[in-house]
């Protein structure tokens, strides 16, 4: 993991008596596995990793109630960038 590695997920809710579950998975295209069940209403979510550099994360969320899941949210990827490498010190001297 590394500093700043984070993803903030936002979204609209126009359902406000529904638990919503949030998914997550390393490809677009899944497989997505469950991370946590939010309350109804709710409208953001920070997943705190960790997370690797050069690391692909991508959610998608469902409604849930007894009956089970409703169908899936569209899918919101982030791709966490590749830090430069840290440059040495040069041109060291002894006298």
């Amino acid at each position: 993991a590394f500093a700043a590695s984070t993803a903030t997920l936002d979204w609209t809710n126009p359902v406000t008596n529904l638990d919503i579950v949030i998914e997550k998975a390393s490809d677009p295209a899944g497989p997505f596995s469950a991370v946590i069940t939010v309350q109804p209403a709710t409208v953001n979510y920070l997943d705190a990793g960790p997370f690797a550099e050069g690391e692909t994360v991508c959610y998608q969320l469902h409604y849930v109630n007894a009956a089970g899941s409703g169908p899936g949210s569209n899918v919101a990827c982030k791709t966490f960038p590749i830090l430069a490498p840290v440059v040495s010190p040069n041109s060291l001297t002894v006298r």
